[in-house]
C-alpha cells in the first residue's frame, strides 16, 4: 500500500543522508589531515633552519644572513603555496556541502511530492 512506499522512500532518504554526511566528514578530515600536514612540514623547517642558524652562526655571520633570507624566501612563498592549496580545499568541501545540500533538498521534495501523489491515488 502507500505506506510501504513512503517507508522506503523515508528509507531511502535516510540512507542518503547518512551517506552524505559520511562523505562530507570524510572530507572534512582529509583536508584536516593535509593542513596538519603542511603545517607539520613548515614547523620542521623553519626549526631545522633555526638549528642551522644556531650553529652557524658565529662563524659564518654574512653567509647565514644570506642563506637565511633566501630561506625566508622560500619559506614565504611555499607558506602561501600551502594557504593557496589549503584555502582551494577548503573551497572544495564548500562546494561538495552545498551540491550534497542541494541534492538533498531536491531529493526530499521529490520524494514528498512522489508520496503526495501516491496519497492522492496518482501514479508515478
Amino acid at each position: 500500500g502507500a505506506g510501504g512506499g513512503r517507508e522506503v522512500l523515508l528509507s531511502r532518504i535516510a540512507h542518503l543522508e547518512a551517506a552524505s554526511a559520511a562523505a562530507a566528514r570524510q572530507h572534512e578530515s582529509q583536508i584536516r589531515d593535509l593542513v596538519d600536514k603542511h603545517e607539520a612540514e613548515i614547523k620542521g623547517k623553519e626549526e631545522r633552519f633555526a638549528d642551522l642558524a644556531a650553529k652557524r652562526a658565529n662563524e659564518h655571520r654574512v653567509s647565514l644572513k644570506r642563506q637565511k633570507d633566501a630561506y625566508g624566501e622560500l619559506l614565504t612563498k611555499r607558506n602561501e603555496e600551502h594557504r593557496r592549496e589549503v584555502r582551494g580545499l577548503k573551497d572544495q568541501l564548500e562546494g561538495v556541502e552545498e551540491r550534497q545540500r542541494v541534492f538533498l533538498e531536491s531529493y526530499v521534495e521529490a520524494s514528498l511530492d512522489a508520496l503526495a501523489r501516491v496519497r492522492d491515488g496518482d501514479e508515478l
